[in-house]
């Protein structure tokens, strides 16, 4: 009996163990953090651990997923992911620029935290209340440049609207006509503008009620329906988004909620390693499992949104959200307390680390200076700010800040330019300048801009001498990607 009390202890710690390791309990956080990591896994194929940084993070997360009460491991795992997606930013989708920010400035904060002699006796006591303001604030952010960026035309039309667009893709996925008689037939326009205009709801409501302690478990309620709501459509890193978000919303639970979670996660854990045999081989089957389901999943599945993903999220998610839902409702309300009460739940200590902020800012502010890149927190939003018609509502007219040429494309045989010929896209100069330098193999590009027609390239292993063709400094190359821009009168959904 003395020997099992061991084994499981340490895989979930007791009460006054965690006690002891966090004033605040992260044991729920840091087990939804690897779990949404496995879920990347299942999801994006250049983060499979075929190279050295890959399988740095699988052991890492397998590492965590084994005791997530560990916070040596929860920074380790939180290391690999941050260097994981640095070294893969160019392909990262939005929810995982914002995870790899959001990693940064956690490491960021506790190292600082521990650097000063004096501190580092109390490093591991303060993790949570150092870490979970700075989360608090760029969730915020993030999310709230995330609505703005919806008050476009594009959006509020149901031909083009993302929001019509994925609650189309949800119904048919989950055959919601046929099963309700027709009555969620999203083919008709009353269905599609009350959609547009739920999402926008939805989306305004969440980082208003989040900012309020007396409100703030109403916004987690409606933040964890709504974003697990969107982990049904069908499309690819959805549900991947889905599970990042469950995971940064654990950072506003209250204290009592967040204990509760843990003692509950700790009676599973207990209900399934119930002898000294099945506590050892947890780990063995986790890291099977977890393997099992990336090799399924990229040997069948990928790239398109597979069963594999989809199934692995909804089995891992929809118990956890529930647990984490009772344990919510569970916990004490929290006594009224003034806006600048409030606030203070946002700002980190010391406030110096407020400066953590400025990337999230800069990534949501760039789309309205006339630079609109991938890594903005646009979040399927339609919003379009280049060419000759900005659709943003409120911010129609773009502060351009040397503006990137458009380029049309007109013909190319470089790989990363080919599909441009004959369709609707236009590339801009920094993009094009970022794709050339993809090959030393020669190549072509036909294209026109500015109406001008010119040929440009590598001819006989010698670059043509145009600006175009110049290589980009090392800081924009890696960070900076700019969306194409459409010519047609709408904006398709961009991610």
């Amino acid at each position: 009996m003395e020997a099992k009390r061991s084994l499981l202890s340490k895989h979930m710690p007791s009460a006054s163990q965690n006690h002891r390791t966090a004033p605040w309990p992260f044991t729920g956080i840091a087990l939804s953090w690897a779990l949404a990591g496995g879920i990347h896994l299942l999801t994006f194929a250049w983060i499979l651990p075929i190279s050295w940084e890959g399988i740095l993070y699988g052991a890492t997360l397998a590492l965590l997923l084994t005791r997530p009460n560990s916070l040596s491991r929860f920074l380790a795992f939180l290391a690999s992911t941050a260097l994981v997606l640095a070294l893969n930013y160019d392909k990262a989708s939005n929810h995982l620029v914002l995870e790899f920010w959001i990693a940064v400035s956690v490491l960021v904060a506790l190292l600082m935290s521990c650097i000063h002699p004096a501190r580092r006796a109390s490093c591991q006591l303060s993790a949570f209340e150092r870490i979970a303001p700075l989360v608090r604030g760029q969730y915020l952010l993030a999310f709230s440049f995330a609505a703005f960026s919806k008050l476009n035309t594009d959006f509020l039309d149901p031909e083009w609207s993302c929001a019509a667009l994925f609650a189309e893709q949800a119904a048919r996925f989950l055959r919601l006509d046929s099963k309700s008689f027709g009555l969620f037939a999203l083919d008709r326009p009353s269905l599609q503008y009350a959609v547009i205009y739920l999402t926008l709801a939805c989306e305004f409501a969440i980082p208003l009620l989040l900012l309020l302690r007396t409100t703030r478990r109403d916004g987690i309620y409606l933040a964890l329906g709504f974003h697990f709501a969107l982990g049904f459509v069908p499309i690819l890193g959805i549900g991947s988004y889905s599970a990042l978000s469950f995971t940064l919303l654990l950072f506003f639970f209250p204290k009592e909620a967040l204990t509760r979670l843990d003692a509950n996660l700790r009676k599973i854990f207990r209900f399934i390693a119930r002898s000294s045999a099945s506590a050892r081989l947890l780990p063995f089957a986790f890291v099977l499992l977890l393997a099992s389901l990336v090799y399924a999943q990229h040997r069948s599945f990928h790239p398109a949104a597979s069963p594999v993903a989809l199934l692995a999220w909804l089995l891992v998610f929809l118990p956890l959200l529930g647990i984490a839902i009772v344990s919510l409702h569970k916990a004490p309300l929290p006594k009224a307390k003034s806006l600048k009460g409030s606030i203070g739940d946002l700002i980190p200590r010391p406030k110096r680390l407020l400066a953590l902020h400025l990337p999230i800012f800069a990534l949501g502010i760039l789309p309205y200076l006339g630079l609109q890149t991938q890594g903005s927190f646009t979040m399927f939003s339609n919003l379009r700010v280049l060419g000759d018609r900005p659709n943003h509502l409120v911010a129609s007219s773009a502060m351009h800040i040397s503006p990137p040429i458009l380029i049309d494309v007109l013909s190319s045989n470089h790989p990363d330019l080919s599909s441009y010929p004959n369709s609707d896209r236009r590339i801009t100069s920094h993009e094009l300048r970022r794709k050339v330098a993809s090959t030393e193999k020669d190549f072509y590009v036909l294209c026109e801009f500015d109406g001008r027609i010119e040929l440009i390239g590598r001819f006989e292993g010698e670059l043509t001498p145009h600006p175009f063709l110049e290589p980009l400094p090392i800081f924009p190359n890696r960070w900076i990607r700019f969306r194409d821009v459409s010519t047609s009168d709408s904006c398709p959904c961009v991610w």
